[in-house]
């Protein structure tokens, strides 16, 4: 299969039972279409000395044109006639945002990062093909900010605050990207020194930390969860979830390797906290029996997938929706209800503010005092979690005792 014009290049799809697929360009040598189920891009595949089959991605289509990329082609291939390898030759004023984003990923890809998918998703989602192909000489701030600030979601209510925060740093990162690498000499980021609030002021309500606080519904909801009939996977997730409250990345990502059953903790490396610090969450008696349960499916290194992949991003969302709960409470939730709980019951926990924030990972904003307060005050977390998981128990057997 190959193609020759625009017409024929707009209405290639993908052979049945394919996820990728390469279709020649019939009028360019070495220029291919890289075919997934939602984008088409430019590649340039070659040998040169008798290597393997080597590749440059050109850019998106159609952001570029298939005009331009034929022009591109032609320039690798003169370089190839002068025995230059294209993907070794670099001309600082010719690179284009992709060229950047394209190593820059790379590097993300050897970090083995859990939210890789995530990142690549919103490169290619959001990002490249609005500004893929601009030269990075030409890529002023104002096109910068344009791509954060039109960022539109599927779906009533998403205003794509998040998102939009998210696609910020991206940038921010790979034009920082230029500057580690020495990629172009005395290179400043158009964004450097930005914050994203200095760009993004609109007002946001924020959607995703609701939770349900009428004790009532909270049961209905609690006892729904331990009834769910979706993959057994989710169902531990979420009932880990509402015992921890625990960031939904967080749990996703967690590996066998942190349980530590004998001390009665879970051991989180810095990698896997939003705040990039180690974190040690005591076990309850409720989640270890969570977590007993969930050892008799065993099967890979993660605690919710039986496969080397993590849980998706939208799993326990999604579960939540299933259950009839998505207008009312999301998985993020279970970590203001957490807070609020444990808030409003000092009096019978006994225990301070400062405790309730250690369970929550949250960082002292008081930056002395975070930098000498190394205590992680396990015994006083450990009773707190007792308590809390007691008090959900608590909760579900009123439930129970009222059906």
């Amino acid at each position: 299969m190959s193609f020759t014009t625009d017409s024929q290049l707009k209405s290639l799809t993908l052979a049945d039972g394919k996820k990728e697929q390469y279709v020649k360009d019939g009028s360019a040598t070495n220029l291919f279409i890289l075919l997934r189920e939602t984008s088409k891009a430019f590649i340039f595949r070659y040998k040169i000395n008798g290597s393997k089959i080597k590749s440059i991605t050109i850019g998106q289509y159609p952001p570029i044109s298939l005009a331009e990329a034929r022009q591109k082609a032609n320039e690798f291939k003169a370089l190839l006639a002068k025995g230059i390898d294209p993907r070794e030759y670099t001309n600082e004023n010719e690179l284009t945002f992709q060229d950047i984003a394209n190593k820059w990923l790379q590097d993300r890809a050897k970090q083995k990062l859990t939210n890789y998918k995530d990142i690549q998703g919103r490169l290619n989602n959001h990002i490249l093909p609005k500004i893929g192909n601009i030269k990075i000489k030409d890529l002023k701030r104002d096109k910068l900010n344009k791509c954060i600030l039109e960022v539109k979601l599927k779906g009533a209510g998403k205003d794509g605050h998040e998102t939009k925060q998210r696609i910020f740093i991206i940038l921010r990162d790979i034009l920082k990207y230029i500057t580690i690498q020495g990629i172009i000499q005395d290179y400043t980021s158009p964004l450097a020194g930005l914050n994203f609030s200095d760009i993004c002021k609109d007002k946001h309500e924020v959607t995703n930390h609701r939770f349900i606080k009428d004790t009532t519904k909270l049961r209905e909801f609690l006892t729904a969860i331990d009834s769910y009939k979706g993959n057994k996977y989710t169902k531990y997730a979420l009932q880990l979830g509402a015992y921890t409250a625990l960031r939904s990345g967080t749990i996703r990502a967690l590996k066998w390797d942190y349980i530590d059953f004998k001390q009665n903790i879970i051991n989180i490396p810095a990698e896997q906290m939003k705040m990039k610090k180690p974190f040690i969450m005591p076990i309850s008696s409720q989640a270890k029996a969570i977590l007993k349960e969930l050892e008799t499916y065993r099967l890979g290194q993660y605690l919710f997938s039986s496969n080397s992949k993590i849980m998706s991003e939208n799993t326990l969302n999604k579960a939540i929706k299933i259950l009839g709960f998505g207008d009312e409470a999301t998985f993020h939730g279970f970590r203001g209800l957490f807070s609020t709980i444990c808030h409003e019951n000092t009096q019978d926990h006994g225990l301070t503010s400062e405790v309730i924030e250690l369970c929550l990972a949250h960082t002292d904003n008081n930056k002395v005092r975070s930098t000498y307060n190394k205590s992680e005050r396990l015994q006083e977390k450990a009773q707190l979690m007792e308590w809390y998981g007691n008090y959900i128990n608590n909760l579900k057997k009123e439930q129970l005792l009222t059906s």
